[in-house]
């Protein structure tokens, strides 16, 4: 079981993978491609699949750990699995609802975001940003990010080339800022925190 699901996650890489190329090949040829004016830029179905095949084993582990804390009568433990269970369960539940999820819609020389519309004229630029994300400006202010996954981000940089738009190719593999920094560091903390915690309570019931 653990073999397929490495290969549904080598799939879903190289779906993204391919995406993402598309994308950097938008920002740079030499000739803009024809796309239509009319389209939706969506969340990717490959994030909730993702997400699927990466958390399944996790899961599975964490509900026979539960069955067996649970007969031991080790309540904090149980606890903190049942905590864990309802985090997996809400991620994956979180990215299916998601996906398709429409973030931009192109409407000939508009976009419409948030419920609001912006012409060309009002977009200040479309930046292709760290982390294989998309950007869009306006008055100086980022008005949409979107992975370089997304359904249509291609075609969302190829119009704002052809419509005069400035776009630009950021360092996609700069460091991330300090504020990033410190969340992941946070996160990770809290990861360490609780493995453990559990590592204590195991050796404690063993």
């Amino acid at each position: 079981m653990g073999s397929m699901f490495n290969d549904e996650q080598q799939r879903i890489n190289s779906i993204d993978e391919q995406s993402f190329n598309e994308v950097i090949d938008a920002f740079c040829e030499d000739t803009v491609r024809e796309t239509s004016d009319n389209f939706a830029v969506k969340t990717s179905w490959t994030t909730a699949a993702s997400y699927n095949a990466s958390l399944f084993i996790p899961f599975v582990l964490c509900l026979r750990f539960l069955g067996q804390y649970k007969r031991e009568g080790n309540t904090v433990t149980v606890i903190i699995l049942c905590i864990t269970l309802i985090g997996l369960v809400a991620a994956c539940v979180y990215a299916n609802v998601m996906k398709g999820t429409v973030r931009a819609r192109v409407n000939g020389r508009s976009i419409r975001i948030g419920g609001k519309s912006y012409d060309c004229g009002q977009i200040d630029r479309v930046y292709g940003a760290p982390s294989r994300n998309v950007e869009i400006y306006s008055g100086g202010r980022r008005i949409l990010r979107v992975s370089m996954k997304d359904e249509n981000c291609a075609a969302l940089v190829s119009w704002a080339r052809r419509n005069g738009i400035n776009t630009e190719l950021g360092d996609l593999y700069s460091e991330p800022k300090d504020s990033t920094k410190i969340i992941l560091a946070v996160i990770g903390a809290l990861v360490f925190i609780a493995l453990m915690v559990i590592a204590v309570i195991y050796a404690l019931s063993a």
